[in-house]
């Protein structure tokens, strides 16, 4: 007898049951793990640090390189001023580069890094040959120098006389001596009896106080009309030259131009001078600018500031990062510098600069 075929339930319900376990999620299966990726602000903050170092870095480079063509515009020659803080902004943009991972831009960036690193190592690292007269004398005189622009507006009289006394300078040579200034002065002969003075004009005002002799003291001219205030003083037999300046502010297109033809003039000034000259003053140009290096090519000068830092002066208010170094003190290569440095605010836009030298 044959069996009887199942019925049609009898066959749906395992196919349903299969179906139905086929869309059950398999719960006692674990999820696989995905790997970790970078939290989407950390990398939208080295986006943005790294836009802001290319485009901060870029910046100085095309100032700086601006500078170098100083002799062509004058804006150019100002931008010529700012080696020192253009150094420094080149590190912090370079490490930042870095930082945000834009290698290629930060090994750019070493360059004009390098270059100006090798613009400013002479101030810190002189060779023999860059030092005046770097060998002592036993027989060699010391001399101390200083020489500050008092600014017109400043009106603390006793806090610039107090410092001048404490340096126990041998010479003083003051600019920018305004009226107000004049009877002042009065106070500083007591401790330098003998002095010359210029004042022609109140920007141009200028003296030259000392505690030895000096002879044919007298107000020169550059062929602008700016003036050199000059001395002479015998230091043993030694007859020395000092020369105090004022110069152009280079801060329009005609101060700049005027600047330049006084930095060409002053050697024609000096040429007549004894063999060893000191000349101070403020010269509102930094030691590289070319002009200025041309100037002491020149007339035979040395810049005191080698090996010994660049010692910025201006503006007084601002730290040393931020300050430039146009305030100078410039030697015959026979004299011999011992110690550079720049003194404290005494309420002058400019710091005092400060120079022990042997005279031989």
């Amino acid at each position: 007898m044959s069996a009887s075929p199942p019925p049609d339930d009898a066959i749906a319900l395992p196919v349903a049951e299969a179906q139905v376990a086929q869309s059950l999620p398999a719960a006692e299966t674990p999820p696989a793990e995905t790997p970790l990726t970078p939290a989407r602000p950390m990398v939208a903050w080295r986006h943005r640090l790294g836009r802001m170092a290319v485009i901060g870095t870029g910046t100085l480079v095309l100032a700086a390189g601006a500078g170098f063509a100083g002799r062509a515009w004058w804006v150019f020659a100002v931008a010529d001023n700012f080696r020192v803080q253009y150094l420094w902004g080149l590190v912090l943009g370079t490490i930042l580069l870095v930082a945000a991972g834009r290698r290629r831009a930060a090994f750019i960036a070493t360059v004009p890094l390098a270059i100006h690193a090798w613009l400013l190592w002479p101030f810190y690292v002189a060779s023999p040959a860059e030092r005046p007269a770097s060998a002592a004398s036993p027989d060699a005189v010391r001399l101390r120098v200083v020489t500050l622009n008092v600014w017109g507006r400043n009106k603390q009289y006793e806090r610039v006389f107090d410092f001048l006394r404490q340096t126990e300078a041998d010479i003083v040579v003051l600019e920018e001596i305004y009226p107000a200034w004049v009877p002042q002065m009065k106070a500083l002969e007591a401790d330098w009896p003998y002095h010359t003075e210029m004042y022609r004009e109140a920007r141009y005002g200028m003296a030259i106080f000392s505690r030895w002799p000096l002879e044919l003291g007298r107000s020169e001219f550059l062929r602008d009309g700016v003036p050199v205030i000059t001395a002479r003083v015998r230091v043993g037999e030694t007859p020395l030259a000092i020369c105090g300046v004022h110069l152009s502010r280079p801060l329009s297109r005609i101060g700049s131009l005027r600047q330049a033809h006084q930095l060409a003039d002053l050697p024609r000034v000096l040429k007549d001078k004894p063999q060893k000259q000191i000349v101070l003053g403020d010269f509102n140009s930094t030691s590289w600018n070319p002009r200025f290096v041309d100037c002491l090519t020149r007339a035979e000068l040395v810049d005191t500031r080698l090996g010994s830092g660049v010692h910025a002066s201006w503006p007084s208010v601002l730290p040393a990062a931020l300050r430039i170094p146009i305030d100078h003190c410039l030697v015959s290569k026979n004299i011999r510098v011992v110690r550079h440095e720049i003194g404290p605010p005494v309420g002058s836009d400019h710091l005092p600069v400060i120079v022990d030298l042997e005279i031989k």
